[in-house]
């Protein structure tokens, strides 16, 4: 089932559309390009755009390529004013990681489990998928619980009698057997327990204790193969399940850990895997008796990979830092298409031609990923339809995130103010502990150091502009919460009045000299409802929120001021929001969802952003990509942000914001994001100017 280029059939193709072509009295239009089959993979893809956009503002204008197979595709967002990617999942421009753009769409997004798991137990069908156990990303707290899919959604089920991490399985949805891993009282163990579709039983122990291992077979005639019996040696041993009891088997030719395999008890497959110091990319096949050692793997780095299928029709799912897959026909590796999210340590199941897999870990491939509770679901090239490559231009009051410059210093905790184009971040805290004191500035295009603050602190507010900003409260080495405020000239910083009383997480808004400190937290457990209002001398008390809280947003001026989201006294999670004039508060428009360590932006109670953070239904271990636009009449969701993070800065406007640095489930960040929103065009005037597609596609066999 593998895919084999046809010698010398690249064709190259061009494809050129008027602008007249997306001629249209309405503010988008698709035009479709060109139709390939589904054994056919493009090599390179580009496009050429001659400006001319006459009647029509090309700076508000985005051409989006897109892949449609059944299900559409979204590939690329390209600004028609300068030709340049600012959005973007499977880069055009970049294909030496994905030279294969028809074959993307045979991996599929499926539903999002209900929690990371990392190396659990999986098993079952496309339709009928398991899995059970695997260890939590923050916490590294070992799961009992046990999830069900269809493909779609992700339910809960019965728990295990044990937490296990680094553990195996094999089996369907309805009878499945999980044996051996570890947990906080076992590093190594050697419980069983069978699944019937409701309930978890006791089954047979392992003759010895093992994790990092992998299984194959069925519930009543299983493999358990290498992994870790003890310290961290590789192992070579094999155990047959006869749905009773553990009985030895042969031995692995190549001793290894975190390997994958396929397959049952007489005609199995395993691959890949290490021993801590290599990487395998070996094959062995199993006869119920003895391992031979077979044809190797195309792709090194492999440990931890998903699998399905049998001896004859089986593929390798991601594993290492790896996006790959491959399939084995019984004699070859092949490669196939690759996931959309690389993952290893990831559940897995189904079929040589359909397959799903679910959860992992993905961050040394995509920095802007870490643990994963995306699922997606593999159909063959053999039931792919034709897919069709559209262009469209849209001139639809454009709002986007797009990736901005880097900061210097990693920073999470940090604060900012400014514009877009103009801003600095200062203080937080670093990858560890340490206080940060410098500050950087912001150009719109990149960072550069500023002027260094007194006093290093994180959860402090700042406020203002960079020429003429405020940094005030947080928490320091010297004061769990700081009533220091410091003055920025653009610079050097200088001290400024102190809070009547002081405060950490919570929000600075308006100026260097009419600011409005609300929210947070002034002391242990407390989650203020009191103001400070600064008159660039000193500060003096204002009028009471209606609810306190802290680890909110806010956005505005001093006395037209929005506050939103954060936690209360009961540590409830927040969506409501409140309105500052200046003299009183009163109750606004909820988010859509509750939140907390967000960021905010805004220019008035009337104009705002709220973006990154963590809501609900969700825990302190999944972040979230949603912003959310306030009209001055409701919240409604718009562009989500390229990375999800939390703990980050945030400052600009509704329609020109900056956030920076953060935490992003296990990493402190340095990326930059800014969001733009432009006004629609009506596109009737495009009358001039063309764009060139330029597609260089191969053929395929299967």
């Amino acid at each position: 089932m593998g895919i084999t280029a046809y010698e010398n059939n690249v064709v190259t193709e061009t494809i050129t559309k008027s602008y007249t072509d997306f001629q249209v009295a309405d503010t988008t239009k698709s035009v479709d390009l060109f139709t390939l089959d589904p054994q056919s993979g493009v090599l390179s893809f580009d496009v050429n755009i001659s400006k001319s956009l006459s009647g029509v503002d090309d700076s508000n204008c985005l051409l989006t390529i897109k892949q449609k197979n059944g299900n559409t595709k979204f590939l690329d967002k390209i600004n028609v004013s300068n030709n340049i990617v600012v959005d973007s999942r499977q880069s055009i421009r970049n294909l030496i990681d994905y030279p294969y753009l028809s074959v993307p769409t045979i991996w599929s997004m499926g539903g999002n489990a209900n929690i990371i798991r990392h190396y659990p137990m999986s098993c079952g069908t496309q339709s009928a998928q398991l899995m059970a156990g695997g260890n939590d990303a923050f916490s590294y707290a070992d799961h009992v619980t046990t999830e069900e899919g269809n493909g779609s959604t992700w339910t809960y089920s019965a728990d295990m009698s044990y937490s296990r991490n680094r553990t195996s399985g094999c089996g369907i949805q309805t009878s499945a057997l999980v044996n051996g891993g570890s947990n906080d009282t076992d590093s190594t163990m050697e419980e069983s327990e069978e699944y019937n579709g409701s309930t978890w039983s006791s089954g047979g122990d392992l003759s010895v204790g093992r994790r990092n291992h992998t299984s194959c077979g069925t519930q009543s005639a299983g493999l358990a193969i290498g992994g870790n019996i003890s310290g961290a040696d590789a192992s070579d041993s094999t155990e047959e399940y006869n749905g009773t009891a553990w009985s030895t088997g042969g031995s692995l030719n190549t001793a290894r850990q975190r390997l994958g395999s396929f397959g049952i008890d007489s005609a199995a497959v395993v691959y890949t895997g290490d021993n801590n110091i290599s990487y395998y990319i070996s094959t062995e096949e199993y006869n119920g008796t003895a391992w031979t050692t077979v044809n190797d793997m195309i792709t090194t780095n492999k440990m931890g990979p998903g699998s399905s299928g049998t001896q004859t029709d089986g593929l390798s799912i991601g594993g290492g830092t790896n996006p790959h897959v491959e399939s084995y026909d019984g004699t070859n590796w092949s490669t196939e298409d690759r996931l959309n999210v690389a993952r290893r340590g990831a559940a897995s199941g189904g079929t040589g031609s359909v397959a799903w897999t679910s959860c992992g870990y993905s961050r040394d491939y995509d920095s802007s990923l870490g643990y994963v509770l995306t699922s997606e679901n593999y159909n063959s090239a053999s039931s792919a339809t034709n897919v069709t490559y559209s262009a469209s231009i849209a001139s639809e009051g454009i709002k986007a995130w797009i990736i901005g410059g880097h900061l210097s210093t990693l920073r999470r905790l940090n604060s900012n103010a400014g514009t877009q184009t103009a801003a600095f971040t200062t203080c937080g805290l670093n990858d560890t502990t340490t206080y940060i004191t410098s500050t950087e500035e912001y150009d719109g295009s990149s960072w550069s150091s500023g002027g260094t603050v007194s006093l290093g602190a994180y959860g402090q507010g700042s406020s203002g502009t960079q020429t003429a900003g405020l940094k005030v409260g947080g928490r320091s080495s010297a004061a769990a919460y700081e009533d220091d405020s410091e003055e920025y000239n653009g610079t050097s910083w200088s001290s400024g009045g102190a809070l009547t009383a002081g405060r950490r997480y919570f929000s600075s808004i308006g100026t260097q000299t009419a600011n409005l400190a609300c929210l947070g937290s002034t002391s242990a457990d407390s989650y203020d409802s009191s103001t400070e209002e600064y008159n660039g001398t000193s500060w003096s008390s204002g009028a009471t929120i209606n609810t306190g809280r802290y680890k909110g947003a806010g956005a505005g001026l001093s006395a037209d001021a929005i506050i939103f989201g954060g936690q209360d006294v009961s540590t409830d999670w927040l969506s409501s929001s409140e309105i500052y004039n200046g003299t009183s508060w009163t109750i606004g428009e909820d988010l859509n969802s509750t939140r907390t360590w967000m960021s905010g932006s805004g220019s008035s109670h009337m104009a705002a952003l709220c973006f990154h953070g963590f809501k609900l239904p969700s825990t302190f271990t999944t972040y979230t990509y949603d912003t959310e636009e306030f009209d001055g009449t409701s919240w409604f969701l718009t562009s989500d942000t390229n990375i999800y993070a939390g703990y980050d800065g945030g400052n600009g406007s509704e329609s020109s914001a900056l956030a920076c640095g953060g935490y992003n489930t296990a990493r402190v960040l340095t990326e930059s994001e800014e969001f733009h929103k432009y006004t629609a065009s009506n596109l009737s005037n495009l009358n001039s100017g063309s764009l060139t597609f330029t597609v260089k596609y191969i053929k395929y066999y299967n």
